[in-house]
């Protein structure tokens, strides 16, 4: 068994005292766990080695790795990959984390101690480091490093547990974790070419481990089979993160790569348990009883009216219309009545009977319509920067802070907003795609606004941890923006992301970008399904948030980023998609000979 075999064959480390005392040397080994490893050792079948050994010795040891089918299919099946562990029991992990790789794909090695080195039967598996010696152990230690990139070069799997060293009690931590990650991790991304999938082991040895290693840390490693045996009989829990591609990690430098590499290991552990997703469904924003809903007969006779220029698209049973409030009152009231039921289904909504506000009788709506069930699907309102006489005239001013500079700075711009599509309808593409068709075939009318803007919410269902981590991604990427001083959020909301166990020190090194929210998102809450749908689309569209963001507590506590599309800078095919080409060719031909809008990239 690993331990027992790594005791004997380093003498350097642990004294051979059978000769001289061989009964101190028995009690000594039986004090430790290594006479009970031996034993199970010489349980195993003779000749297993690599893969085979992996699961004989797991399952010898009853420890069986937990880990769902889901994140076991986030690690690549072939290509350059890194798999960067946190290390809190010593070995147990290591043996899990291989039999789980193996069961992926063949070409696995692991940088692993001089001391698993000694163990036969894993040596083709392994790629040893020497984090026993100080003297001279640097030097030695460069030969797995080259190797390390040699096998990743080509094309191979690595895992790596960045600390070399079990995590134990650390104080400027205060709790325990793995020591610093070593920078050569970042020369294995570099050099190897490789994308890093992190993964967490929760948990940590026990108390007699972390009191003798403030007494010398190599009690700490004599305690090692002892902590081996206490996990027999129990399951190991191994969660993967999403595979953070290379290009997304080398515009960072070393200890910065790092740094967050180590945060996107440590963030697993602060994973949901999918509970909120099921809470989701029972519970709703509490507020008043809902207006009844309007008979769709009347609804029809407003929509039918309309001339026929205001149907902006068409698709099967569905109609995307545009029309002001005094044009369509009654579909309106319904307008309000469906935002308000929608919104309370996520966290969200104004508690009131309707939601509809001033605002509404200024704006222009879209409305999406299902003809054979006669009932609105979904809705958006548009508002005009350059029909209004001031800031306040527009809903974003309710939440943003700006005056006439920040307006003008844009250009013509629709402010987009309230936007919703009924619960029933939301796991369909059609609905959002036709709106969506709606505003490009009104801008493709009116090719002067090549600036969109609105408010996106994050409700509070996404609780605190996560909105904080969106913000912080999000707002980093609004520094780039020229319009972000001339914006400022009335009620902002923090900023920083809240500490992680085993990363509070890492600071800003740890700040995710826009480029990864989705990812992080969708390791520490799978539950929600990822980023909100509209500021996935938005960034999508090459949208920049441009303020920090704001806490709306008359709207259920969420927190809206002010975002800003500048079409221009949208890829062609993606305004093919909701203008079409013609109408794409002569919105880009329009703006080509106008005054560039604000730089919001």
């Amino acid at each position: 068994m690993p331990f027992a075999q790594a005791l004997r064959l380093a003498p350097s480390q642990f004294p051979d005292t059978s000769e001289r005392s061989p009964i101190l040397h028995q009690l000594l080994e039986n004090a430790l766990g290594v006479g009970r490893l031996k034993r199970l050792h010489a349980q195993l079948p003779a000749g297993l080695e690599g893969a085979a050994f992996v699961e004989g010795a797991l399952e010898l040891l009853g420890i069986k790795p937990s880990c769902s089918d889901a994140e076991v299919r986030r690690i690549p099946r072939r290509g350059a990959v890194i798999v960067a562990a946190n290390h809190p029991f010593g070995g147990a992990e290591g043996l899990a984390l291989l039999a789980l790789l193996l069961r992926v794909r063949p070409d696995v090695k692991v940088i692993a101690s001089e001391m698993l080195a000694g163990i036969p039967e894993l040596r083709p598996l392994l790629l040893p480091v020497d984090n026993l010696h100080t003297d001279g152990g640097v030097s030695r230690n460069f030969t797995p490093l080259r190797s390390g990139i040699r096998w990743l070069q080509g094309g191979g799997l690595l895992l790596i547990f960045p600390a070399g060293t079990v995590s134990h009690w650390q104080w400027a931590e205060g709790c325990v974790a793995d020591p610093s990650w070593s920078r050569h991790l970042a020369t294995l991304v570099r050099r190897g070419g490789a994308q890093v999938v992190p993964a967490h082991i929760p948990g940590s040895n026990g108390p007699l481990f972390q009191w003798s290693g403030m007494i010398h840390e190599r009690l700490r490693t004599l305690l090692l089979p002892r902590e081996m045996l206490r996990r027999q009989g129990r399951p190991l829990e191994v969660r993967f993160g999403q595979a953070i591609p290379q290009t997304q990690l080398v515009e960072r430098p070393d200890t910065e790569m790092v740094a967050y590499l180590r945060w996107r290991t440590y963030l697993l552990g602060e994973r949901r348990d999918g509970k909120s997703a099921r809470a989701r469904q029972d519970a709703t924003v509490p507020g008043e009883e809902l207006i009844s809903a309007i008979p769709g007969a009347r609804l029809a006779a407003e929509l039918e009216a309309l001339p026929a220029e205001r149907c902006l698209a068409a698709q099967g049973p569905y109609r995307v219309y545009v029309a002001s409030f005094g044009e369509i009152p009654s579909v309106m009231v319904e307008i309000g009545r469906l935002r308000e039921y929608t919104f309370r289904q996520v966290g969200e909504g104004t508690g009131m009977a309707s939601d509809l506000d001033r605002f509404d009788h200024s704006y222009l709506h879209l409305v999406l319509w299902h003809m054979e069930y006669q009932e609105v699907v979904g809705a958006y309102r548009l508002g005009a920067s350059d029909h209004v006489t001031s800031p306040e005239d527009l809903y974003t001013s309710t939440l943003f802070r700006y005056d006439q500079t920040f307006l003008e700075r844009m250009g013509p711009a629709l402010e987009l907003g309230r936007s919703f599509i009924r619960p029933e309808y939301q796991k369909q593409f059609a609905p959002l795609f036709l709106l969506w068709k709606g505003i490009g075939g009104y801008v493709a009318r009116n090719p002067r606004y090549r600036t969109l803007f609105g408010p996106v919410s994050i409700s509070a269902e996404y609780g605190d941890r996560i909105r904080r981590i969106l913000t912080a991604g999000l707002r980093a990427d609004s520094q780039r923006s020229e319009l972000n001083n001339l914006v400022a959020a009335r009620s902002p909301f923090p900023s920083e992301p809240l500490p992680v166990a085993g990363c509070a020190r890492q600071g800003s090194d740890c700040r995710p970008t826009a480029v990864d929210l989705a990812d992080v998102l969708a390791d520490v809450a799978p539950d929600l399904g990822g980023m909100p749908v509209l500021l996935r689309h938005y960034l999508g569209l090459g949208g920049r948030v441009v303020a920090p963001l704001n806490r709306d507590p008359d709207f259920a506590d969420a927190v809206d980023a002010l975002i800003v599309v500048d079409l221009l800078q949208s890829e062609r095919k993606t305004l093919e998609r909701y203008l079409g080409a013609d109408a794409t060719e002569a919105f880009l031909a329009k703006n080509a000979a106008g005054q560039p809008a604000a730089n919001c990239a």
